[in-house]
């Protein structure tokens, strides 16, 4: 990705998803010639041609320090997945080219499904059956996922672009069967943690 690119992609992200606060990233060579291409300082993001976008929305920028790959474990953990889910399912699909409708569907299913995984272990108590997503502290909506893809099944019955309407929910069936065996359950308790020696 280019810096520029990834200029755009942070506008976009805030036009998408409103004010953000505290962007955190590794320091990718995108994210560092961005930077550099901004004369943005790294400590402070918010000196340079940028400081108007980070200073009138409130965002601080942190960047895990050099060489700590293990900072962040946990989105770099479901980024990883997801990136090895959506690259072997695109380069099964080799042959058949996705356009640009069909591929931009698939990316907000992967982000709906990615977003709709427990943020808490799931309760087992039947008077709390609410479970903790990021898509609702997203969306401040409790049914977001389950609700939209109600919709989109029913008008499908009525007139939508059949054939990509398959192939987004094809491929999007296979991200999720995918993703399920990937991501760790957040439901089970680790017990060697729990270990104390005498």
């Amino acid at each position: 990705m280019s810096s520029s690119a990834f200029i755009n992609a942070v506008r976009r992200f805030a036009a998408i998803r409103g004010q953000v606060k505290i962007f955190r990233s590794d320091r990718g060579t995108n994210f560092i010639g961005a930077i550099d291409d901004l004369k943005i300082d790294s400590i402070n993001v918010e000196d340079g041609p940028f400081k108007n976008f980070l200073y009138n929305s409130g965002t601080t920028w942190i960047f895990n320090p050099p060489h700590s790959s293990h900072m962040g474990g946990a989105w770099e953990r479901m980024i990883g997945i997801t990136r090895r889910i959506l690259d072997s399912m695109l380069l099964n699909a080799a042959g058949r080219s996705l356009t640009h409708d069909v591929l931009n569907t698939l990316m907000a299913e992967v982000s709906a499904i990615v977003n709709s995984r427990p943020l808490v272990p799931v309760s087992t108590d039947p008077e709390n059956p609410l479970i903790l997503t990021p898509a609702m502290l997203l969306t401040q909506k409790t049914d977001y996922i389950f609700h939209l893809r109600s919709i989109l099944e029913n008008s499908i019955k009525r007139d939508l672009c059949l054939a990509e309407w398959r192939r987004v929910q094809a491929l999007a069936s296979v991200f999720w069967s995918r993703w399920r065996k990937g991501i760790p359950a957040v439901t089970t308790t680790t017990t060697k943690m729990d270990r104390r020696s005498p």
